[in-house]
């Protein structure tokens, strides 16, 4: 990464070319430089970094997009409570009016078509009491996993 400083001195005794020639001293003062693996050293140094801060911020954004995701299975779960209560409380209603235009059928009170559509209403609010019910459970566990772990996996 930094050149290297030197300092050379040398004294030659006698020539080739001329016989009578007598000692030759100089003294000299250089530089060297080898760029290579000082420099890539610095770059891999700088590279690797670069990649720590990238995982960092990855790190961190998962951590954001998991509290995101459990703070909105969180409030999913709650909505699903609230509107499972109505549902059941709907459920019964429909059970109820159905009972009573089945037997007013009877009576000769209700037509056949209105039983019918009493019996479809019930229909109806099981189907969809059902389906928040499964939706909750769905919710419920996903939620757990993300708070939990998989039961019997890695981290439990």
């Amino acid at each position: 990464m930094r050149p290297d400083v030197f300092l050379r001195f040398e004294r030659d005794f006698g020539d080739f070319q001329f016989s009578n020639s007598g000692p030759d001293s100089r003294v000299i003062v250089g530089v060297r430089s080898q760029l290579g693996a000082g420099l890539s050293s610095l770059s891999s140094v700088a590279s690797a970094e670069a990649e720590l801060k990238a995982s960092e911020a990855q790190i961190n954004a998962n951590k954001q997009d998991v509290k995101e995701r459990v703070l909105q299975d969180y409030s999913l779960a709650n909505s699903f409570s609230a509107r499972i209560v109505a549902l059941e409380i709907a459920q019964v209603t429909a059970q109820d009016v159905s009972d009573s235009y089945a037997r007013q059928f009877l009576a000769g009170r209700k037509s056949w078509l209105d039983v019918m559509n009493a019996a479809r209403d019930l229909q109806q609010a099981e189907l969809q009491l059902a389906d928040a019910q499964a939706g909750f459970l769905v919710v419920s566990w996903r939620l757990r996993i993300r708070v939990q772990g998989v039961p019997g996996g890695i981290h439990s």
